[in-house]
Protein backbone atom coordinates (compact mmCIF):
# COMPACT_ATOMS: atom_id res chain seq x y z
CA UNK A 1 0.00 0.00 0.00
CA UNK A 2 1.40 3.29 -0.94
CA UNK A 3 0.93 6.32 1.73
CA UNK A 4 0.83 10.03 0.31
CA UNK A 5 0.97 12.92 3.53
CA UNK A 6 -0.43 16.46 2.71
CA UNK A 7 1.71 18.98 4.50
CA UNK A 8 0.26 22.76 4.17
CA UNK A 9 -1.29 22.03 1.50
CA UNK A 10 1.10 20.14 -0.43
CA UNK A 11 1.21 16.43 -1.04
CA UNK A 12 4.79 14.50 -1.27
CA UNK A 13 4.73 10.81 -2.13
CA UNK A 14 5.74 8.62 1.05
CA UNK A 15 6.25 11.13 3.80
CA UNK A 16 4.66 10.42 7.08
CA UNK A 17 1.08 12.25 7.80
CA UNK A 18 1.73 15.53 9.60
CA UNK A 19 -0.11 18.46 11.03
CA UNK A 20 -1.41 21.43 8.88
CA UNK A 21 -1.91 25.00 10.34
CA UNK A 22 -5.28 24.40 10.73
CA UNK A 23 -4.84 21.69 13.85
CA UNK A 24 -5.59 18.80 11.79
CA UNK A 25 -3.87 15.41 10.64
CA UNK A 26 -4.44 14.48 7.72
CA UNK A 27 -3.44 11.18 5.42
CA UNK A 28 -4.53 9.84 2.14
CA UNK A 29 -4.43 6.21 1.84
CA UNK A 30 -4.65 4.19 -1.09
CA UNK A 31 -6.05 0.83 -1.16
CA UNK A 32 -5.34 -2.18 -3.72
CA UNK A 33 -7.75 -2.93 -6.61
CA UNK A 34 -10.36 -5.16 -5.94
CA UNK A 35 -12.32 -3.00 -3.96
CA UNK A 36 -15.15 -2.05 -6.82
CA UNK A 37 -16.58 -5.86 -5.86
CA UNK A 38 -16.58 -6.24 -2.52
CA UNK A 39 -15.96 -2.80 -1.32
CA UNK A 40 -18.88 -0.45 0.15
CA UNK A 41 -20.12 1.57 -3.07
CA UNK A 42 -20.32 4.88 -1.26
CA UNK A 43 -16.34 4.37 -0.92
CA UNK A 44 -15.75 3.71 -4.55
CA UNK A 45 -14.65 6.44 -7.40
CA UNK A 46 -12.68 6.43 -10.56
CA UNK A 47 -11.05 9.07 -12.54
CA UNK A 48 -12.69 10.40 -15.17
CA UNK A 49 -10.54 10.83 -18.23
CA UNK A 50 -12.11 14.14 -19.28
CA UNK A 51 -9.47 14.88 -22.09
CA UNK A 52 -8.98 11.00 -23.53
CA UNK A 53 -5.59 10.77 -22.61
CA UNK A 54 -4.17 7.37 -23.10
CA UNK A 55 -2.78 5.29 -20.73
CA UNK A 56 -0.15 5.95 -18.60
CA UNK A 57 -0.56 9.90 -18.95
CA UNK A 58 -1.14 12.42 -16.16
CA UNK A 59 -5.05 13.21 -15.64
CA UNK A 60 -6.66 15.84 -13.36
CA UNK A 61 -9.51 13.93 -10.92
CA UNK A 62 -12.18 15.58 -9.23
CA UNK A 63 -13.66 14.73 -5.96
CA UNK A 64 -17.62 15.23 -6.81
CA UNK A 65 -19.01 14.75 -3.28
CA UNK A 66 -17.41 14.71 0.11
CA UNK A 67 -19.17 13.43 3.77
CA UNK A 68 -18.00 12.69 7.84
CA UNK A 69 -18.88 9.89 9.13
CA UNK A 70 -17.05 9.54 12.67
CA UNK A 71 -13.50 11.26 12.76
CA UNK A 72 -13.01 10.20 8.90
CA UNK A 73 -13.51 13.16 5.86
CA UNK A 74 -14.79 10.88 2.75
CA UNK A 75 -14.25 11.85 -1.32
CA UNK A 76 -16.11 10.62 -3.69
CA UNK A 77 -14.65 10.87 -7.44
CA UNK A 78 -17.01 11.43 -10.02
CA UNK A 79 -17.60 7.83 -11.94
CA UNK A 80 -15.51 7.64 -15.56
CA UNK A 81 -15.70 4.91 -18.48
CA UNK A 82 -12.92 3.86 -20.36
CA UNK A 83 -10.44 3.66 -18.46
CA UNK A 84 -9.32 -0.15 -18.71
CA UNK A 85 -6.05 -0.98 -18.77
CA UNK A 86 -4.57 1.97 -16.65
CA UNK A 87 -2.13 1.06 -13.65
CA UNK A 88 -1.91 3.55 -10.56
CA UNK A 89 1.06 4.62 -9.03
CA UNK A 90 0.26 7.12 -6.31
CA UNK A 91 -1.99 10.97 -6.00
CA UNK A 92 -0.70 14.29 -6.21
CA UNK A 93 -1.52 17.55 -5.52
CA UNK A 94 -1.68 19.59 -9.25
CA UNK A 95 -1.31 22.70 -7.42
CA UNK A 96 -0.43 24.31 -4.00
CA UNK A 97 -3.95 24.73 -2.90
CA UNK A 98 -4.32 23.48 0.94
CA UNK A 99 -7.45 20.96 2.23
CA UNK A 100 -9.53 23.32 3.35
CA UNK A 101 -13.54 22.26 4.75
CA UNK A 102 -16.19 24.73 5.72
CA UNK A 103 -19.45 23.55 6.58
CA UNK A 104 -21.98 23.94 4.44
CA UNK A 105 -25.48 23.15 3.49
CA UNK A 106 -25.62 19.43 4.67
CA UNK A 107 -24.06 20.30 7.99
CA UNK A 108 -27.62 18.35 9.05
CA UNK A 109 -26.16 14.91 7.51
CA UNK A 110 -22.60 15.69 8.91
CA UNK A 111 -21.11 15.76 6.34
CA UNK A 112 -19.24 19.09 4.69
CA UNK A 113 -18.24 19.92 0.93
CA UNK A 114 -14.85 19.68 -0.07
CA UNK A 115 -13.60 20.30 -3.68
CA UNK A 116 -9.21 20.06 -4.80
CA UNK A 117 -7.78 19.03 -7.90
CA UNK A 118 -5.48 15.82 -7.84
CA UNK A 119 -3.21 14.55 -10.69
CA UNK A 120 -2.86 11.19 -10.51
CA UNK A 121 -2.10 8.02 -12.87
CA UNK A 122 -5.36 6.50 -12.39
CA UNK A 123 -6.48 2.74 -12.19
CA UNK A 124 -10.06 2.28 -12.21
CA UNK A 125 -11.88 1.46 -9.13
CA UNK A 126 -9.44 2.92 -6.19
CA UNK A 127 -10.71 4.07 -3.74
CA UNK A 128 -8.70 6.86 -1.19
CA UNK A 129 -9.96 7.54 2.29
CA UNK A 130 -9.03 10.73 4.16
CA UNK A 131 -8.57 10.81 8.04
CA UNK A 132 -8.55 13.92 10.18
CA UNK A 133 -8.67 14.38 13.74
CA UNK A 134 -10.18 17.45 15.05
CA UNK A 135 -7.77 20.10 17.48
CA UNK A 136 -9.47 21.60 20.49
CA UNK A 137 -7.42 24.64 20.88
CA UNK A 138 -8.90 28.31 20.19
CA UNK A 139 -7.27 30.94 17.86
CA UNK A 140 -5.02 33.37 19.56
CA UNK A 141 -5.35 37.07 18.24
CA UNK A 142 -1.57 39.37 18.01
CA UNK A 143 -2.41 43.11 17.77
CA UNK A 144 1.27 44.47 16.09
CA UNK A 145 0.92 48.01 15.34
CA UNK A 146 -1.44 50.50 16.47
CA UNK A 147 -0.97 54.06 18.87
CA UNK A 148 -1.41 52.03 21.88
CA UNK A 149 2.16 50.13 20.85
CA UNK A 150 4.66 53.20 21.56
CA UNK A 151 3.46 56.60 21.59
CA UNK A 152 0.06 56.05 22.98
CA UNK A 153 -1.41 58.71 21.27
CA UNK A 154 -2.63 59.16 17.66
CA UNK A 155 -5.45 62.10 15.78
CA UNK A 156 -8.87 61.49 14.74
CA UNK A 157 -7.78 58.46 12.74
CA UNK A 158 -6.35 55.31 13.59
CA UNK A 159 -4.64 52.31 12.38
CA UNK A 160 -4.16 48.78 14.14
CA UNK A 161 -2.51 45.58 12.48
CA UNK A 162 -2.88 41.86 13.64
CA UNK A 163 -2.55 38.28 13.04
CA UNK A 164 -3.50 35.17 14.00
CA UNK A 165 -3.48 31.55 12.71
CA UNK A 166 -3.62 31.05 8.37
CA UNK A 167 -7.26 30.29 7.82
CA UNK A 168 -8.80 32.69 10.00
CA UNK A 169 -11.37 35.24 9.87
CA UNK A 170 -11.45 38.35 12.65
CA UNK A 171 -13.86 40.63 14.45
CA UNK A 172 -13.55 43.49 15.59
CA UNK A 173 -15.20 46.69 18.15
CA UNK A 174 -14.09 50.11 19.24
CA UNK A 175 -15.83 52.43 21.85
CA UNK A 176 -14.79 54.98 24.23
CA UNK A 177 -12.74 53.87 27.07
CA UNK A 178 -14.57 53.15 30.30
CA UNK A 179 -18.45 52.84 28.27
CA UNK A 180 -20.37 49.64 27.46
CA UNK A 181 -18.93 48.02 24.75
CA UNK A 182 -20.42 47.50 21.39
CA UNK A 183 -20.87 44.17 20.13
CA UNK A 184 -18.15 42.45 17.55
CA UNK A 185 -18.31 42.99 13.95
CA UNK A 186 -16.46 41.88 10.90
CA UNK A 187 -13.38 43.65 10.45
CA UNK A 188 -10.56 43.33 7.63
CA UNK A 189 -8.09 39.97 7.30
CA UNK A 190 -6.82 36.96 5.56
CA UNK A 191 -4.35 34.42 5.37
CA UNK A 192 -3.77 35.07 9.24
CA UNK A 193 -3.60 39.22 8.91
CA UNK A 194 -5.41 41.96 9.09
CA UNK A 195 -5.72 45.40 9.21
CA UNK A 196 -8.39 48.12 10.32
CA UNK A 197 -8.17 52.05 9.73
CA UNK A 198 -10.08 53.82 12.26
CA UNK A 199 -11.51 57.47 11.14
CA UNK A 200 -13.87 60.39 12.91
CA UNK A 201 -12.66 60.02 16.53
CA UNK A 202 -13.00 62.05 18.41
CA UNK A 203 -10.57 63.23 21.40
CA UNK A 204 -10.16 61.01 25.07
CA UNK A 205 -9.39 57.61 25.68
CA UNK A 206 -10.78 55.17 23.37
CA UNK A 207 -10.73 51.12 23.01
CA UNK A 208 -10.05 48.55 20.15
CA UNK A 209 -10.68 44.54 20.31
CA UNK A 210 -10.25 42.35 18.05
CA UNK A 211 -10.59 38.43 18.30
CA UNK A 212 -9.90 35.75 15.54
CA UNK A 213 -12.44 32.88 14.62
CA UNK A 214 -11.22 29.66 12.91
CA UNK A 215 -12.94 27.47 10.08
CA UNK A 216 -14.56 25.35 12.62
CA UNK A 217 -16.58 28.50 14.53
CA UNK A 218 -14.11 28.55 17.39
CA UNK A 219 -13.55 32.28 18.73
CA UNK A 220 -10.40 32.92 20.20
CA UNK A 221 -9.55 35.51 23.23
CA UNK A 222 -9.86 39.49 22.82
CA UNK A 223 -6.84 41.39 22.47
CA UNK A 224 -7.67 44.72 23.83
CA UNK A 225 -6.30 47.95 23.46
CA UNK A 226 -6.66 51.18 25.02
CA UNK A 227 -4.83 54.90 23.88
CA UNK A 228 -5.48 58.51 23.93
CA UNK A 229 -6.95 60.52 20.53
CA UNK A 230 -5.95 64.57 20.36
CA UNK A 231 -7.33 66.44 17.81
CA UNK A 232 -5.78 69.48 18.30
CA UNK A 233 -2.58 70.25 16.39
CA UNK A 234 0.69 71.92 18.02
CA UNK A 235 1.52 75.92 18.04
CA UNK A 236 4.04 77.80 16.54
CA UNK A 237 5.67 80.68 17.21
CA UNK A 238 8.03 82.73 14.78
CA UNK A 239 10.23 85.61 16.12
CA UNK A 240 13.01 86.09 13.19
CA UNK A 241 12.26 86.46 10.68
CA UNK A 242 9.86 89.12 11.54
CA UNK A 243 7.05 89.17 9.36
CA UNK A 244 7.06 91.09 6.02
CA UNK A 245 10.79 92.09 7.14
CA UNK A 246 13.74 93.40 4.65
CA UNK A 247 17.37 92.14 5.10
CA UNK A 248 20.69 93.16 2.96
CA UNK A 249 21.59 90.62 1.01
CA UNK A 250 24.17 88.58 3.07
CA UNK A 251 23.16 90.08 6.38
CA UNK A 252 23.20 87.05 9.30
CA UNK A 253 19.76 86.58 10.53
CA UNK A 254 19.29 84.16 12.97
CA UNK A 255 16.13 81.73 13.12
CA UNK A 256 13.68 81.54 15.74
CA UNK A 257 11.06 79.35 16.36
CA UNK A 258 9.41 77.01 18.55
CA UNK A 259 5.82 74.88 19.29
CA UNK A 260 4.31 73.90 21.77
CA UNK A 261 1.49 71.15 22.36
CA UNK A 262 -0.78 70.98 25.58
CA UNK A 263 -1.94 67.19 25.33
CA UNK A 264 -0.22 64.38 23.25
CA UNK A 265 3.11 66.68 23.40
CA UNK A 266 5.41 68.28 20.01
CA UNK A 267 7.09 65.16 18.06
CA UNK A 268 8.36 67.10 15.55
CA UNK A 269 9.46 70.79 15.13
CA UNK A 270 11.23 71.65 11.82
CA UNK A 271 11.75 74.70 9.79
CA UNK A 272 14.45 75.54 6.96
CA UNK A 273 17.22 75.89 9.26
CA UNK A 274 17.72 75.04 12.97
CA UNK A 275 16.16 77.29 15.69
CA UNK A 276 19.25 79.89 15.82
CA UNK A 277 21.20 78.91 12.71
CA UNK A 278 21.24 81.47 10.05
CA UNK A 279 17.79 82.04 7.84
CA UNK A 280 18.69 82.15 4.00
CA UNK A 281 19.76 85.70 2.68
CA UNK A 282 22.10 85.01 0.13
CA UNK A 283 20.14 85.86 -3.16
CA UNK A 284 18.54 89.16 -3.24
CA UNK A 285 14.14 88.90 -3.91
CA UNK A 286 11.27 87.18 -1.97
CA UNK A 287 11.39 84.98 0.09
CA UNK A 288 9.30 82.27 2.85
CA UNK A 289 9.93 80.45 5.96
CA UNK A 290 8.04 77.97 7.09
CA UNK A 291 8.00 75.79 10.38
CA UNK A 292 6.01 72.66 10.41
CA UNK A 293 4.67 70.83 13.73
CA UNK A 294 3.65 67.24 14.29
CA UNK A 295 2.69 66.07 17.72
CA UNK A 296 2.71 62.84 19.17
CA UNK A 297 -0.82 62.05 18.02
CA UNK A 298 -0.08 62.62 14.83
CA UNK A 299 -1.24 66.10 14.04
CA UNK A 300 0.54 68.20 11.74
CA UNK A 301 0.41 72.07 11.41
CA UNK A 302 2.73 74.84 9.84
CA UNK A 303 3.11 78.52 9.47
CA UNK A 304 4.82 80.44 6.65
CA UNK A 305 6.14 83.85 7.05
CA UNK A 306 7.51 86.13 4.12
CA UNK A 307 10.39 88.66 4.39
CA UNK A 308 12.53 90.09 1.68
CA UNK A 309 15.95 90.29 1.26
CA UNK A 310 17.40 93.48 -0.25
CA UNK A 311 20.51 94.38 -2.79
CA UNK A 312 21.83 96.81 -0.77
CA UNK A 313 25.73 96.42 -1.06
CA UNK A 314 27.53 98.85 -3.91
CA UNK A 315 29.09 96.98 -6.70
CA UNK A 316 32.98 97.17 -6.73
CA UNK A 317 35.31 98.67 -9.56
CA UNK A 318 38.13 97.74 -11.08
CA UNK A 319 41.13 100.38 -12.81
CA UNK A 320 43.72 98.62 -14.88
CA UNK A 321 44.95 100.98 -16.50
CA UNK A 322 45.59 104.44 -15.69
CA UNK A 323 47.61 102.87 -12.82
CA UNK A 324 47.16 104.55 -9.90
CA UNK A 325 49.95 107.91 -9.55
CA UNK A 326 51.40 106.18 -12.79
CA UNK A 327 53.10 108.92 -15.15
CA UNK A 328 52.61 109.04 -19.14
CA UNK A 329 54.25 111.00 -21.88
CA UNK A 330 52.78 113.46 -23.35
CA UNK A 331 50.51 112.23 -26.64
CA UNK A 332 51.17 108.55 -25.38
CA UNK A 333 48.49 106.08 -26.22
CA UNK A 334 47.07 104.71 -23.06
CA UNK A 335 44.07 102.39 -23.53
CA UNK A 336 41.90 102.15 -20.54
CA UNK A 337 41.82 99.37 -19.48
CA UNK A 338 38.51 98.80 -15.93
CA UNK A 339 35.64 96.52 -15.14
CA UNK A 340 32.57 96.59 -12.52
CA UNK A 341 31.53 94.05 -10.52
CA UNK A 342 28.40 93.28 -8.55
CA UNK A 343 28.78 90.82 -5.82
CA UNK A 344 27.78 87.21 -6.42
CA UNK A 345 23.66 86.58 -6.82
CA UNK A 346 22.86 90.55 -6.79
CA UNK A 347 20.78 92.56 -8.70
CA UNK A 348 23.83 93.20 -11.11
CA UNK A 349 25.61 95.48 -13.06
CA UNK A 350 22.93 98.59 -14.32
CA UNK A 351 26.12 100.64 -15.73
CA UNK A 352 30.20 100.85 -15.76
CA UNK A 353 30.86 104.64 -17.04
CA UNK A 354 33.67 106.06 -16.85
CA UNK A 355 36.14 109.47 -17.98
CA UNK A 356 36.36 107.42 -21.41
CA UNK A 357 34.55 103.97 -22.55
CA UNK A 358 36.59 100.81 -21.67
CA UNK A 359 39.48 100.67 -24.69
CA UNK A 360 39.80 104.17 -25.86
CA UNK A 361 42.47 106.55 -24.55
CA UNK A 362 42.89 108.20 -21.71
CA UNK A 363 44.03 111.87 -22.28
CA UNK A 364 47.38 112.40 -22.15
CA UNK A 365 47.06 115.63 -24.52
CA UNK A 366 48.79 118.11 -22.01
CA UNK A 367 50.85 117.80 -19.39
CA UNK A 368 49.95 117.73 -15.61
CA UNK A 369 48.11 115.73 -12.77
CA UNK A 370 44.74 114.00 -14.39
CA UNK A 371 41.80 112.09 -12.65
CA UNK A 372 40.06 109.02 -14.38
CA UNK A 373 36.59 108.38 -12.99
CA UNK A 374 34.74 105.33 -13.42
CA UNK A 375 30.97 105.64 -12.00
CA UNK A 376 29.32 101.83 -11.60
CA UNK A 377 25.68 101.18 -10.22
CA UNK A 378 23.84 97.97 -9.93
CA UNK A 379 20.11 97.14 -10.46
CA UNK A 380 19.24 98.32 -7.06
CA UNK A 381 20.30 101.61 -7.69
CA UNK A 382 23.61 101.43 -5.56
CA UNK A 383 26.33 103.34 -6.71
CA UNK A 384 30.29 103.44 -6.59
CA UNK A 385 32.65 105.69 -7.64
CA UNK A 386 36.15 105.12 -8.03
CA UNK A 387 39.02 107.55 -9.32
CA UNK A 388 42.43 107.16 -10.28
CA UNK A 389 44.95 110.05 -10.14
CA UNK A 390 48.00 110.00 -13.10
CA UNK A 391 50.47 112.72 -14.48
CA UNK A 392 50.79 113.43 -18.09
CA UNK A 393 54.76 114.25 -18.63
CA UNK A 394 57.03 115.99 -21.49
CA UNK A 395 59.00 113.13 -22.30
CA UNK A 396 59.92 114.25 -26.03
CA UNK A 397 63.19 115.78 -26.47
CA UNK A 398 63.05 119.06 -28.48
CA UNK A 399 64.79 119.68 -31.90
CA UNK A 400 67.99 121.46 -32.76
CA UNK A 401 68.29 123.65 -36.33
CA UNK A 402 71.80 124.29 -37.18
CA UNK A 403 71.90 126.70 -40.23
CA UNK A 404 75.90 128.16 -40.26
CA UNK A 405 78.14 126.21 -40.38
CA UNK A 406 76.61 123.94 -42.73
CA UNK A 407 77.54 119.98 -42.81
CA UNK A 408 80.93 119.47 -44.83
CA UNK A 409 81.67 123.09 -45.04
CA UNK A 410 85.04 124.54 -46.04
CA UNK A 411 86.65 127.73 -45.18
CA UNK A 412 90.07 128.78 -45.21
CA UNK A 413 91.83 129.66 -41.87
CA UNK A 414 91.18 132.63 -39.97
CA UNK A 415 87.80 133.09 -41.72
CA UNK A 416 84.81 135.04 -40.16
CA UNK A 417 82.18 132.84 -40.20
CA UNK A 418 79.09 133.37 -37.46
CA UNK A 419 77.28 130.66 -35.68
CA UNK A 420 73.60 129.87 -36.58
CA UNK A 421 71.37 127.46 -34.62
CA UNK A 422 68.24 127.34 -32.66
CA UNK A 423 65.99 124.71 -30.32
CA UNK A 424 62.46 124.26 -30.13
CA UNK A 425 60.46 122.00 -28.27
CA UNK A 426 56.68 120.41 -29.30
CA UNK A 427 53.65 122.89 -29.07
CA UNK A 428 52.41 122.22 -25.20
CA UNK A 429 55.80 120.33 -24.76
CA UNK A 430 57.61 122.02 -21.17
CA UNK A 431 59.63 124.49 -22.92
CA UNK A 432 63.33 124.98 -24.19
CA UNK A 433 65.43 125.30 -20.86
CA UNK A 434 68.57 125.39 -22.27
CA UNK A 435 69.93 125.96 -25.84
CA UNK A 436 73.85 125.98 -25.77
CA UNK A 437 76.83 125.17 -28.03
CA UNK A 438 80.30 125.86 -28.26
CA UNK A 439 79.90 129.80 -28.95
CA UNK A 440 76.55 131.64 -28.77
CA UNK A 441 74.08 132.03 -31.69
CA UNK A 442 75.52 134.47 -34.17
CA UNK A 443 79.23 134.78 -32.40
CA UNK A 444 82.19 133.63 -34.63
CA UNK A 445 83.07 130.02 -34.89
CA UNK A 446 86.70 128.30 -34.79
CA UNK A 447 88.56 128.56 -38.03
CA UNK A 448 92.39 129.42 -35.87
CA UNK A 449 93.79 126.26 -37.29
CA UNK A 450 93.49 124.18 -40.09
CA UNK A 451 91.42 120.69 -39.59
CA UNK A 452 88.20 119.31 -39.16
CA UNK A 453 85.78 121.08 -36.56
CA UNK A 454 82.86 119.98 -35.12
CA UNK A 455 79.75 122.26 -34.03
CA UNK A 456 77.90 120.97 -31.29
CA UNK A 457 74.21 122.54 -29.99
CA UNK A 458 72.90 120.29 -26.43
CA UNK A 459 68.93 121.38 -25.95
CA UNK A 460 67.14 121.24 -22.78
CA UNK A 461 63.46 121.39 -22.43
CA UNK A 462 61.70 121.92 -18.94
CA UNK A 463 61.29 118.44 -18.51
CA UNK A 464 64.49 117.36 -18.25
CA UNK A 465 64.54 115.75 -21.63
CA UNK A 466 68.02 116.53 -23.60
CA UNK A 467 69.13 116.37 -27.29
CA UNK A 468 72.87 116.87 -28.93
CA UNK A 469 73.16 117.70 -32.87
CA UNK A 470 76.45 118.32 -34.63
CA UNK A 471 77.54 119.76 -37.94
CA UNK A 472 81.22 118.79 -38.89
CA UNK A 473 82.82 121.29 -40.99
CA UNK A 474 86.58 121.81 -42.36
CA UNK A 475 89.19 124.97 -42.45
CA UNK A 476 91.62 124.85 -44.92
CA UNK A 477 94.71 126.87 -45.00
CA UNK A 478 94.98 129.33 -47.17
CA UNK A 479 96.66 127.99 -50.23
CA UNK A 480 100.04 128.65 -52.59
CA UNK A 481 97.67 128.73 -55.65
CA UNK A 482 98.37 125.93 -57.70
CA UNK A 483 97.22 128.13 -60.87
CA UNK A 484 98.37 131.41 -62.42
CA UNK A 485 97.30 133.39 -65.09
CA UNK A 486 99.34 135.61 -67.63
CA UNK A 487 98.00 138.11 -70.21
CA UNK A 488 100.68 139.03 -73.31
CA UNK A 489 99.44 142.37 -75.00
CA UNK A 490 100.21 144.97 -77.55
CA UNK A 491 99.21 148.20 -78.83
CA UNK A 492 98.86 149.40 -75.51
CA UNK A 493 100.20 153.01 -77.16
CA UNK A 494 97.43 153.43 -79.25
CA UNK A 495 95.05 153.46 -75.71
CA UNK A 496 93.71 150.19 -76.27
CA UNK A 497 95.39 146.96 -75.96
CA UNK A 498 95.50 143.46 -77.83
CA UNK A 499 95.52 140.31 -76.48
CA UNK A 500 98.56 138.30 -77.63
CA UNK A 501 98.03 135.11 -75.84
CA UNK A 502 96.53 134.05 -72.30
CA UNK A 503 97.94 130.93 -70.61
CA UNK A 504 96.67 129.52 -67.30
CA UNK A 505 99.72 127.66 -65.83
CA UNK A 506 99.21 124.63 -63.11
CA UNK A 507 95.66 123.42 -63.84
CA UNK A 508 94.79 120.83 -61.31
CA UNK A 509 92.54 118.06 -63.13
CA UNK A 510 89.20 118.64 -62.20
CA UNK A 511 89.42 122.10 -62.00
CA UNK A 512 87.30 124.80 -63.99
CA UNK A 513 88.38 128.07 -65.36
CA UNK A 514 85.24 130.05 -65.83
CA UNK A 515 85.74 133.66 -68.03
CA UNK A 516 83.77 137.14 -68.13
CA UNK A 517 84.50 140.31 -69.44
CA UNK A 518 83.17 143.58 -68.99
CA UNK A 519 83.37 146.68 -71.45
CA UNK A 520 84.09 147.42 -75.02
CA UNK A 521 86.05 144.68 -77.00
CA UNK A 522 85.28 141.42 -75.18
CA UNK A 523 84.80 138.40 -76.95
CA UNK A 524 81.05 137.26 -77.39
CA UNK A 525 81.38 134.07 -76.53
CA UNK A 526 83.08 132.63 -73.65
CA UNK A 527 83.72 129.11 -72.42
CA UNK A 528 84.31 127.03 -69.30
CA UNK A 529 88.17 125.31 -69.50
CA UNK A 530 87.70 122.16 -67.92
CA UNK A 531 91.26 120.48 -66.88
CA UNK A 532 90.77 117.28 -67.45
CA UNK A 533 93.88 116.04 -66.09
CA UNK A 534 97.00 118.49 -64.41
CA UNK A 535 98.02 120.68 -67.01
CA UNK A 536 101.38 122.51 -66.48
CA UNK A 537 100.47 124.98 -69.00
CA UNK A 538 97.28 125.57 -70.96
CA UNK A 539 97.02 128.39 -73.70
CA UNK A 540 93.52 129.88 -73.42
CA UNK A 541 93.33 130.65 -77.55
CA UNK A 542 89.66 132.21 -77.29
CA UNK A 543 91.13 136.02 -76.26
CA UNK A 544 93.72 135.59 -78.87
CA UNK A 545 93.41 139.01 -80.80
CA UNK A 546 90.59 140.13 -78.56
CA UNK A 547 91.22 144.30 -78.28
CA UNK A 548 89.91 145.97 -75.29
CA UNK A 549 89.34 149.60 -74.47
CA UNK A 550 90.28 151.22 -71.81
CA UNK A 551 87.73 150.29 -68.80
CA UNK A 552 87.03 146.88 -69.64
CA UNK A 553 88.05 144.20 -66.81
CA UNK A 554 88.93 140.25 -67.92
CA UNK A 555 88.22 138.00 -64.68
CA UNK A 556 89.17 134.69 -64.71
CA UNK A 557 87.55 132.19 -61.64
CA UNK A 558 89.71 128.86 -61.20
CA UNK A 559 87.67 126.71 -58.88
CA UNK A 560 88.15 122.68 -57.69
CA UNK A 561 86.09 120.87 -55.49
CA UNK A 562 86.52 121.18 -51.66
CA UNK A 563 89.35 123.58 -52.02
CA UNK A 564 90.38 126.72 -52.69
CA UNK A 565 90.22 128.81 -56.09
CA UNK A 566 91.86 131.54 -57.24
CA UNK A 567 90.41 135.08 -59.03
CA UNK A 568 92.03 136.65 -61.27
CA UNK A 569 91.41 140.27 -62.67
CA UNK A 570 92.70 142.49 -65.38
CA UNK A 571 91.69 146.21 -65.93
CA UNK A 572 92.48 147.91 -68.69
CA UNK A 573 93.99 151.18 -68.81
CA UNK A 574 95.19 153.69 -71.97
CA UNK A 575 98.86 152.85 -70.60
CA UNK A 576 97.89 148.84 -70.59
CA UNK A 577 96.22 145.89 -68.29
CA UNK A 578 96.87 146.03 -64.29
CA UNK A 579 96.49 142.18 -62.60
CA UNK A 580 95.25 141.33 -58.85
CA UNK A 581 94.70 138.15 -58.10
CA UNK A 582 92.35 137.05 -54.73
CA UNK A 583 91.72 133.97 -52.82
CA UNK A 584 88.39 132.16 -53.43
CA UNK A 585 87.71 129.82 -50.90
CA UNK A 586 84.73 126.92 -51.32
CA UNK A 587 81.56 128.38 -51.46
CA UNK A 588 83.12 131.57 -50.28
CA UNK A 589 83.85 135.32 -51.47
CA UNK A 590 87.08 135.81 -52.63
CA UNK A 591 89.44 137.67 -50.01
CA UNK A 592 92.75 139.08 -50.22
CA UNK A 593 95.20 136.06 -50.46
CA UNK A 594 97.47 135.86 -47.11
CA UNK A 595 101.03 134.91 -47.63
Amino acid sequence: MARVAIVAGAIGAGAPAAANADGFSVAINVHGAGLVTGGDSSHKFSCQDTAGLPPNTPNTCFFSSAWVSGNAIQLQATAGSGLSGWSVNRWALSGTTPIACSQGSNDTSGSCDITFPLTCLCHQNEQIDVYFTRNSAYPATAVTSGPSIGPGWSGPAATFTYMSESDVSFTCRVYPAGSSPPGFGPCPGSGGAGSDSLGGLAGGRWTFDVQAVDIWGNHGPVSTQTWTVDTSPPGIYVTSPAPNAVYPQHQAVPAGYGCSDNASGVALCQGPVANGQLIDTSSIGPHTFTVQARDAAGNVTSTTLAYTVADSAPPTVSVVTPATNATYGRGQTVPANYSCQDEPAGSGIASCDATVANGASIDTSTLGTKVFTVVAKDKSGNQTTSQVTYSVIDVSPPTIHISSPSPGQVFLQGQSVAAGYSCQDDAGGSGIAACTGPVANGARIDTSKPGTETLTVQATDGAGNSVQSSVSYTVAPDPVLPSDFTLRYGRAASGRIEVLRMTAYRLLAGSTAIFSCHGRGCPSHLHPVTADENKSSLVIRQWTGAVLRPGATIKATVTAPLSAGIVVVWHVTRSGATKTEMCLPPGGTPRPCTA
